[in-house]
């Protein structure tokens, strides 16, 4: 009884091993978030989701706060690990209301 269940157990690890290599693992993508501050002159949240989604970038939209005429965004964001982040910056100088841009590692 000994020998086969240290034999089901190897086998259970080999087969965990196995599968792991096919896991995904997302090597072509990096984490970052974002946090903008946006005037009253900004486009909509909604738009400026489509326009990054249209440069590959997927956004999540984690936190969002109102003071007075300004909008504090935090987004989760999924960039291409190769010139993501210049891509983003690209979109998002050319935005109109845009105030404050800064892309911090994902925690």
């Amino acid at each position: 009884m000994y020998l086969e269940s240290v034999a089901a157990t190897l086998i259970g690890i080999a087969a965990l091993t196995l599968l792991r290599k096919f896991e995904g693992k997302d090597k072509d993508t990096i984490r970052r978030r974002l946090q903008l501050t946006l005037s009253d002159d900004a486009i909509a949240i909604e738009s400026l989701l489509g326009k990054l989604l249209e440069h590959n970038v997927n956004a999540t939209l984690e936190g969002w706060d109102k003071e007075g005429s300004r909008r504090h965004l935090t987004f989760a964001l999924r960039l291409p690990a190769i010139g993501g982040e210049q891509r983003l910056v690209d979109v998002l100088e050319h935005e109109p209301g845009i105030v404050r841009l800064h892309l911090d590692p994902a925690a």
